[in-house]
């Protein structure tokens, strides 16, 4: 994955992190440019180590709405 993919999920992640930490949920989504299968599977695990590494006990949920879109949701158990 290159590097400014890479900031973008981050931002992206931090996004939600501060509206799960204000209001116990959260969602945002971002699209990715032509986005391969492998792009896709390596942006997905990529989010949910994010969310794994700050939230642990907050299962993360990441899929694609459209075929370019990445949404990330944070809600609580």
């Amino acid at each position: 994955m290159d590097q400014t993919t890479t900031v973008l999920l981050n931002d992206l992640a931090e996004k939600v992190f501060e509206q799960y930490h204000q209001h116990h949920r959260g969602e945002a989504s971002i699209e990715l440019a032509d986005p391969s299968e492998e792009r896709k599977k390596l942006a997905s695990d990529h989010l949910v180590a994010l969310v794994q590494s700050r939230y642990p006990l907050v299962e993360p949920h990441v899929g694609f709405t459209t075929p370019n879109k990445l949404t990330l949701m944070l809600y609580p158990a």
